[in-house]
């Protein structure tokens, strides 16, 4: 499983880099595509990043309970709980109060879960 969701990952990956190089070209870079292929993979390693902590839980969750079922539910838990960090970490460097603060990290908490929901209706 953890495989098969890292090779999930590098596509997505994949298919964000093209998306970027392409948009590039609109943007005025004459480069050829190559070149901003290349440039892309330097400033879009975030969705590689994004995802290795969650295949992280899930092989460390297995190795200790040789469940599937565990696992997945485990590395589920932990991108929501990396989307509600982050959200309440990114309003806090924006200058955002507390409350308003909270108030983002449950936004994207749940923004997590509806991401969720919806890929689940996929399989």
């Amino acid at each position: 499983m953890a495989i098969a969701t890292g090779a999930v990952l590098v596509i997505y990956w994949m298919a964000d880099l093209y998306v970027h190089a392409l948009a590039m070209r609109f943007e005025g870079d004459s480069r050829g595509l190559l070149r901003r292929l290349g440039s892309s993979a330097t400033r879009k390693s975030g969705v590689l990043m994004g995802g290795l902590p969650s295949i992280a839980v899930y092989v460390g969750v297995y190795a200790v309970t040789r469940n599937p079922t565990v696992a997945a539910f485990s590395a589920l838990v932990c991108a929501i709980g990396i989307l509600t960090i982050a959200g309440y970490l990114g309003a806090r460097h924006a200058g955002d109060p507390r409350r308003a603060a909270m108030l983002e990290a449950s936004g994207a908490g749940m923004l997590g879960v509806v991401v969720l929901f919806a890929k689940s209706l996929l399989h």
